[in-house]
Parts: structure tokens; C-alpha cells; sequence
């Protein structure tokens, strides 16, 4: 495992992870720049903490896919480039053993990652004089962070897979693309639509929507989530075994 931690100073994998994660916190919060937004928060602060999660929701859904396909790519391109995957065979160490390896290092990166920009995004609005947010709400922020967390992991492990897959990286970030304009397309489609999508589980996460009378609440469909991240981690698992047998 260090030595995978090693490999990722050679990748400015990090680097690059967090350029997208201030992206990510700069996408979300724009409208608090904008003139009389943070009074709003003052005036109304359920409807605008409602209102800026969804726009959280938003960042999450649009750059997490490019996120996570860019590390993926970085971490596993070096070794489609160096012939890592039949030096670490020679050495005891099958793909499908590596590639777990390199998901429990970038896997712990996202997390971190993902903690930094949620703490950013809920700092910000009370750095600029906004009130804090209640409990309730506060509860439904974390349950949101949580969820798009786990989210991003299973996300991780797709990515993985198919850097391991296919020797061109340009293929892994092309799907981290089309990835975000699929999450955005899920936020603006139905529940069940959403759950088909396969970059449409922060959308499924979010607990409220803009309607014509401002931010409702909705329902967030945790069953399909859990059935979500089951589906992954099959898959993930049997593309495991099936790289542990295939000829170097």
C-alpha cells in the first residue's frame, strides 16, 4: 500500500484532485457573490440552505464524474505505460490484487477530498455573515455529504476498472465528460429515470428541488441507492476475478 502512495507523488494525482474539489466549491457557491444573497440566508435561511444544497448537488453531479475519471486514469496509466501490470504479476501481485490497492489509496483521497469540499461550501456562506444552519437542516447537509461521499467511491471503482481496461486514458476521461452532463440531465429528470442513470445517484441524494413556488422539499430514495452500491460492488468484484485470470 506504500508504495502506491509513493507512486501518486510521481502523478500530482492529488494536485489535480484538488483543483477539481475548489472547482467543485467555486461551482456551488457563484450565487453567493451575487448582490443581496447573503441577506437572504438571513431572511429565509431554510429556503436558502435548501436551495444552495441543490446547488452543491449540482457541482457534485457536474465535475465528480471528471474527478474521479482524472485520478482514476492517473494512478493506473502508469502502469499501462511502464509495464507495471506484469512486473507486479512477476512480483506475486495479480491486476485484480493491484487494482484493489489502488482503489483503497485513491479511495481514501476522495474521501478526504470530499470532506474538504463540503467543509468549504458550508463555510463559505457563514465566512461572508450568513447564519449557521439549524440543526435539522445541518442534519440533512451531513446525510446529503455522507451519501455523495459513498457516491463518489462507487464512482472511483467504475473508473478504475476501465483504466485498467482500455490503454487510452483519453476513453476514461471522455465517460468523466459525459458523466457530468448525465448527472445534471439526472437532476432535471424523474426519480425513476435518475436511478437508471448511472452518474444519477447524487440527484437520487438530494432532498430538495426548485419548483415554481421556490425550494421543496422531495423525497430521497435511499432503497435505490443501497441497490445502487450493491450493483457496484458486484460488478467491481467480478471485474476483479476476471482480471486476476486474464494473460499478462
Amino acid at each position: 500500500m506504500m508504495i502506491e502512495f509513493a507512486k501518486l507523488r510521481r502523478t500530482k494525482t492529488l494536485l489535480l484532485g484538488l483543483l477539481l474539489s475548489a472547482g467543485i466549491v467555486l461551482f456551488a457557491s457563484m450565487n453567493l457573490f451575487a448582490g443581496g444573497q447573503i441577506e437572504q440566508f438571513a431572511d429565509d435561511p431554510h429556503s436558502s440552505w435548501a436551495g444552495y444544497l441543490v446547488g452543491f448537488s449540482m457541482a457534485q453531479a457536474f465535475l465528480a464524474p471528471l474527478q474521479l475519471a482524472l485520478i482514476a486514469s492517473r494512478v493506473v496509466d502508469a502502469e499501462h505505460a511502464s509495464g507495471g501490470w506484469r512486473l507486479n504479476a512477476v512480483a506475486g501481485t495479480r491486476p485484480g490484487a493491484l487494482l484493489v490497492r489502488k482503489f483503497g489509496v485513491t479511495g481514501l483521497i476522495v474521501a478526504v477530498l470530499k470532506a474538504v469540499e463540503f467543509a468549504g461550501v458550508l463555510a463559505l456562506p457563514i465566512a461572508l455573515g450568513a447564519p449557521a444552519p439549524d440543526g435539522e437542516m445541518l442534519g440533512t447537509w451531513l446525510r446529503f455529504g455522507f451519501g455523495a461521499t459513498v457516491t463518489s467511491l462507487a464512482l472511483l471503482a467504475v473508473m478504475l476498472f476501465l483504466a485498467a481496461i482500455v490503454d487510452s486514458q483519453t476513453v476514461v476521461l471522455a465517460v468523466g465528460v459525459v458523466g457530468g452532463f448525465l448527472g445534471i440531465a439526472a437532476l432535471l429528470s424523474p426519480a425513476w429515470l435518475a436511478a437508471i442513470n448511472p452518474f444519477g445517484y447524487f440527484a437520487v441524494l438530494t432532498p430538495f428541488s426548485f419548483a415554481e413556488s421556490g425550494v421543496e422539499a422531495v423525497q430521497v430514495h435511499w432503497p435505490l441507492w443501497i441497490g445502487y452500491l450493491v450493483l457496484v460492488s458486484a460488478l467491481f468484484g467480478a471485474g476483479i476475478k476476471a482480471l486476476d485470470r486474464k494473460e499478462i
